[in-house]
């Protein structure tokens, strides 16, 4: 019966230092500072919001661009023929007898000096007119070259101008033409200024700053997903650490029962322990194989949820790489400052800071509105300097000696009757900015809140890696005692296995007080959006 249990007792040794023996993968080893390097170059949604960034800055231009300067151009050929009853303007020139070859409809139309008397003697020529007899239709033509070009700006108090250039070639069928053709040149500028509705920066900039404030959100939403993918890497990091932990505990642990077992079997082989002991020591050995084999388990999960973090998983090269931890628990008593870490994260957030940019829009928004509440009074100045002559170049020269200038000036009022619209938008504006507010209160109070839960977490982890490292230390003395007991006769092997898994849990809660106090650091550094800093990265604005 005694070789029988000693058999046994060297199959289960063998099995258990040897099991699971295998070709090793590739090693990464990696510090925590690598891991979150890695994790911001690989992340993709981190990629989508960088390009959001990008996205909202030509959104910024975009808005801007109405402040440009706009150059226009065009050229037009008009073509008119008409039925016409009109001696005067008929068409049929040349003709003995006719209104257009009239030696005395010539000289009433040409003669710009006539007298009113000297046009009176003329009478007679539209009695001949008025008693002719039946009404002959003629046809009218008219032929018009133009083109036209000029340069429009808006500025940021809303006054617009506009300076055009208008080239007219036309010839036309008429006799009241004293020039035919003829080229008529104007070039034109007018001012237009709102007064009350659309006047100032705060009416015809909203939209700039709109975008720019967007573009300010769109960063703070970066450095969000920054904060939130660097806290998924400390605690998948950290997870890990605490299960290679978990795992080395499981081995001491079944060393501890291999040693037992390989001291039972020397005393039942040399006579003073019964065999039963054996096969205590042999049940204990398994027991911790298989705490061993669901620890090693726990770690690969880790190690694969690491690789997630970090997108390690492009392929099959990438998943075979062995992920190590660099880095091992080790406690440092920290003191905090609750009214400091409150502060800073009123300072630091990022959440808070889009809240307070969507207030500043919503207040943007509320100014445009009220200025939208104003009757449209515009005041316009125009000046303006003509030529005509027979042909282009000589009606330009004429005009730009500014000879026959016109000016005008004007107000323009525009006002909808109730302006329901307006003010409808002015309270819509209004409400948005006061839930804007509320939304900013409620979240400081729950900034608040996480900040001194994590504080208070931090303290409470304290106290637990002191009260785990008493319970050590106990664990230890309680163990060596039984087990002196066991050498001389006055305890069992059950006993002695039960004091070894009573350290093993010591010691499991020893590493999960000490990895829990470094993540509530590390929780408390993203409650205050310090997490980057903590890691050791420069912000960039």
């Amino acid at each position: 019966m005694a070789k029988k249990f000693i058999s046994i007792a060297l199959i289960v040794c063998s099995t258990a230092l040897f099991a699971g023996a295998q070709d090793e993968p590739p090693t990464l080893k990696l510090t925590l500072h690598e891991c979150a390097e890695v994790a911001l170059g690989r992340n993709l949604s981190l990629k989508i919001e960088r390009f959001n960034v990008d996205i909202a800055s030509t959104l910024i231009e975009e808005e801007r661009s109405v402040f440009d300067h706009v150059f226009f151009a065009g050229v037009e050929r008009q073509d008119m023929e008409a039925p016409n009853t009109n001696p005067l303007t008929g068409g049929s020139f040349g003709q003995q007898g006719t209104p257009g070859n009239d030696p005395v409809l010539i000289d009433l139309l040409t003669d710009s000096r006539m007298t009113l008397s000297e046009f009176m003697n003329y009478f007679d020529f539209f009695d001949r007119l008025s008693s002719s007899g039946d009404v002959k239709i003629t046809e009218y033509s008219e032929e018009h070259n133009l083109a036209q070009t000029g340069i429009s700006k808006r500025f940021s108090w809303g006054t617009q101008y506009q300076l055009e250039l208008d080239v007219d070639r036309h010839e036309t069928s008429s006799a009241l033409e004293g020039l035919n053709p003829a080229a008529d040149t104007s070039l034109r500028l007018l001012i237009t200024q709102p007064l009350l509705k659309n006047f100032g920066p705060d009416a015809n900039l909203v939209s700039v700053r709109l975008a720019e404030n967007n573009r300010e959100i769109s960063k703070t939403d970066l450095r969000a997903r920054i904060l939130q993918i660097m806290g998924s890497v400390v605690e998948a990091y950290w997870m890990m650490i605490f299960r290679q932990e978990q795992l080395d505990i499981q081995k001491e642990s079944l060393q501890l029962a291999v040693d037992l077992l390989k001291n039972n079997t020397a005393r039942v082989e040399a006579g003073v322990m019964a065999p039963i002991e054996i096969l205590s020591a042999s049940s204990g050995v398994a027991s911790r194989q298989e705490g061993v084999i669901v620890a090693r388990n726990a770690l690969e999960d880790a190690e694969d949820n690491l690789k997630r973090v970090l997108e390690l998983r492009d392929g099959t090269e990438l998943w075979n790489i062995h992920v190590v931890p660099a880095e091992r628990p080790l406690y440092l008593p920290t003191s905090v400052d609750l009214d400091s870490s409150l502060d800073t994260a009123h300072e630091n957030l990022p959440v808070l800071k889009t809240l307070a940019l969507s207030i500043e829009n919503a207040d943007l928004t509320v100014k445009a509105a009220r200025n939208q509440l104003r009757p449209q009074l515009d005041l316009s100045v125009g000046a303006w300097t003509s030529g005509l002559e027979d042909h282009a170049d000589e009606s330009l020269d004429l005009m730009k000696d500014g000879d026959f200038t016109s000016y005008t000036v004007g107000l323009t009022l525009t006002y909808p009757l109730g302006n329901r619209g307006a003010r409808a938008r002015m309270q819509r504006s209004e409400l948005r900015a006061q839930a804007a507010r509320a939304n900013l209160e409620d979240q400081l109070r729950e900034v608040d809140l996480q900040v001194r839960a994590a504080v208070r977490q931090i303290e409470t982890n304290q106290q637990r890696v002191d009260a785990t490292t008493v319970a050590v230390d106990l664990a230890k003395e309680r163990l060596r005692a039984e087990e002196e007991a066991l050498d001389v006769g006055l305890s069992t092997s059950h006993d002695v296995l039960d004091y070894q898994e009573d350290l093993t849990i010591a010691r499991g809660s020893y590493t999960q007080s000490v990895i829990d106090h470094i993540l509530s650091i590390a929780d408390l550094e993203l409650s205050k959006g310090t997490l980057t800093e903590w890691l050791g990265f420069k912000v960039e604005e």
